[in-house]
């Protein structure tokens, strides 16, 4: 410890001198402060205890070569998780790692271990085969230190499995295969509609449009297939970015549209829009579906309708007065036959009259019941409860058919 309280670290060492009795005559001695020696090697060992606990926390494999590549320095403990086989096994033999590699990808590893020679760096993908014969895809990447003098001292890597990853890979490109498959096989027209253009399309969608190339449709806003206004007076091109906002908030939208084709004839629509993610960012899926026949059959039935309910009105007009034209012969016919019953008739006249009375009263009815039919068409008939006998009704059918 100095006078100031400080604290350094001394080596000593002593040489001692001897006469010929073997007496010790003197004693030469140097003291050497070794205090930043000591820290500096305390340092060092802490920065490697901090690296290796690093290396070894490390889900990917970590490794330390000789500059010719045939001799490993070190090994993270995930290359027996990775590889399948023992650190031990890597440093007593150290070209297991890339025995281990299939013999369609060596070449390449081979290949790019060979750029590490010259102090450059390398990334390649390959595939190995571990004892249990399973096999896993690993990514490597690969950098060669170099001294002062640019003198290659050691190379360094770290190596992934990444086969989850590849399998997600080869799964989405079937799904886009799929995807592309059905896509472009729809008889309906889709087109993928990106930031206020269209994206791509597929033939159906040129078709419907009336263009000869999905060139003249890429590119473009949806509202240049559009008249300037649709028919609720709104600007298509507003209209078509708050149809296209609405779809991508809620997932989905459907409406009616009116579309313009490259010729300048406008055709009714109606279209479906689904927000997909494409490559990660969200873009909608538009179904185009031409319903202009559908709007000329809606049209026809209309006019049928009103035909049907002009062609029922004059029915129920002629039965009206069709029916007021019969009833008034009717009561002239009632009405002498009243008087004809007051003259005091014999018996045999009094039953001819009484039976015409019957018959005209009856075909009264009739042609109320016409009237009430008409009532019932125009649904303003009333139905009204009275009180009967029913033997006269009796009496009144016997009468009418004896």
């Amino acid at each position: 410890i100095r006078g100031s309280g400080a604290e350094v670290i001394l080596a000593e060492s002593a040489q001692g001198f001897f006469d010929a009795q073997g007496q010790l005559q003197r004693l030469i001695g140097a003291t050497t402060d070794i205090t930043e020696q000591e820290r500096a090697a305390q340092t060092l060992h802490q920065t490697e205890l901090r690296f290796r606990q690093m290396a070894e926390a490390m889900g990917d494999v970590f490794w330390l070569s000789s500059p010719d590549w045939q001799t490993i320095l070190y090994i993270s403990p995930a290359f027996e998780r990775i590889w399948g086989r023992s650190c031990e096994e890597l440093y007593a033999s150290s070209l297991i790692w890339l025995e281990a590699i299939l013999p369609e990808d060596a070449p390449e590893v081979v290949n790019q271990l060979e750029s590490l020679r010259t102090g450059g760096h390398y990334s390649v993908e390959f595939r190995i085969k571990r004892p249990d014969g399973s096999v896993r895809w690993i990514n490597d990447r690969g950098y060669a230190s170099c001294d002062d003098n640019g003198q290659i001292i050691l190379t360094s890597g770290v190596a992934a499995d990444i086969t989850d990853r590849k399998a997600m890979e080869q799964a989405l490109r079937h799904s886009e295969t799929r995807f592309r498959t059905l896509f472009e096989a729809s008889g309906e027209a889709l087109l993928l509609v990106g930031e206020y253009q269209f994206l791509d399309c597929n033939e159906a969608a040129v078709r419907i449009f009336g263009c000869s190339s999905r060139d003249e449709l890429l590119g473009q806003h949806p509202a240049q297939f559009s008249p300037p206004t649709q028919p609720d007076g709104g600007d298509s091109r507003v209209l078509a970015e708050e149809k296209n906002a609405a779809a991508l908030r809620d997932g989905n939208a459907r409406f009616e549209w009116q579309h313009i084709r490259r010729d300048g004839s406008e055709f009714p629509a109606e279209v479906l829009l689904t927000r997909i993610d494409l490559q990660g960012h969200p873009v909608l899926q538009a179904t185009v579906r031409d319903i202009t026949e559908r709007h000329a059959m809606l049209e026809a039935l209309a006019q049928a309708k009103d035909a049907a309910e002009r062609a029922n009105q004059a029915k129920s007009l002629f039965l009206a007065n069709m029916s007021h034209e019969i009833r008034t012969p009717m009561n002239a016919i009632i009405g002498m036959t009243e008087l004809g019953l007051a003259t005091d008739p014999d018996e045999r006249q009094r039953n001819y009259l009484s039976k015409i009375r019957s018959a005209s009263d009856a075909l009264l009815h009739i042609i109320d019941d016409i009237l009430d039919f008409s009532k019932i068409e125009a649904g303003k008939l009333d139905l009204m409860e009275e009180p009967f006998t029913l033997a006269a009704v009796f009496d009144s059918l016997i009468s009418l058919l004896t």
